[in-house]
């Protein structure tokens, strides 16, 4: 579930490949938004190696921050598996299971 901000109106996920591939999740308003196949997550990923809560995404005007939450298959950012939060800028992908996402700015 997504806690709602009057921030960062333009922050998006888009996502790259795997089973979501060409879906948009609009982080418009979210303070923090939890990534995962349980369908509580406020971004429900279909990709059987996404952990039910996965990741979760702090969203700011300008970017975001992601933490990974023990995930089975670890959370990456730009190629990197991250273990600490990992701050997100325009451009950058995100990865979750088999699943690359891009986050935009507009």
């Amino acid at each position: 579930m997504a806690v709602r901000d009057s921030r960062s109106a333009g922050v998006r996920l888009v996502v790259l490949d795997g089973p979501d591939s060409g879906r948009e999740f609009p982080l418009a308003g979210a303070i923090a938004i939890a990534i995962g196949r349980d369908d509580t997550a406020g971004i429900v990923i279909e990709d059987d190696q996404v952990s039910r809560r996965h990741a979760l995404v702090t969203v700011f005007e300008d970017g975001a921050r992601v933490n990974d939450l023990n995930s089975t298959n670890g959370t990456w950012v730009n190629g990197a598996r991250i273990a600490l939060p990992h701050p997100l800028l325009e451009g950058d992908e995100l990865r979750v299971g088999g699943t690359r996402l891009r986050l935009l700015i507009a």
